[in-house]
């Protein structure tokens, strides 16, 4: 599966200081998202998953969408999913696009032929 650039990009940018935030939009529902950022006194980047807490009152998200989370190694926190991630190399980041892209197209639907939604923030 290949990774859109603008993904690896945006992360680039946030690991040298440009943005805070890269957040990525399910082009399917721009509700699912998972996001990179930058936390101050941190060497690694946070990374998120959307959660239940924020895809609407009265909708949830899909079993296989949690068991897939949990197997692309994402951990349920209060909020949202989390994982932190080391991105400071090519290297580093190109594995983190991949988990991010396999997150949004394997547990939230994305079509890997079309590229996702991307915010890139000053603050978080």
């Amino acid at each position: 599966m290949t990774v859109p650039n603008d993904i690896e990009d945006a992360l680039a940018a946030v690991v040298d200081g440009t943005y805070v935030v890269a957040m990525f939009h399910s082009s399917l529902d721009g509700r699912l998202w998972v996001q990179a950022s930058r936390v101050e006194g941190e060497d690694l980047l946070l990374c998120e998953a959307v959660s239940d807490e924020f895809v609407g009152r009265h909708e949830q998200l899909a079993g296989g969408t949690l068991e897939r989370l949990g197997e692309l190694g994402w951990g349920e926190s209060p909020a949202d999913y989390t994982r932190w991630e080391a991105a400071s190399t090519p290297d580093e980041r190109t594995a983190l696009a991949d988990v991010l892209w396999r997150t949004l197209v394997e547990a939230f639907g994305q079509d890997p032929q079309s590229s996702p939604a991307v915010d890139l923030l000053d603050e978080g």
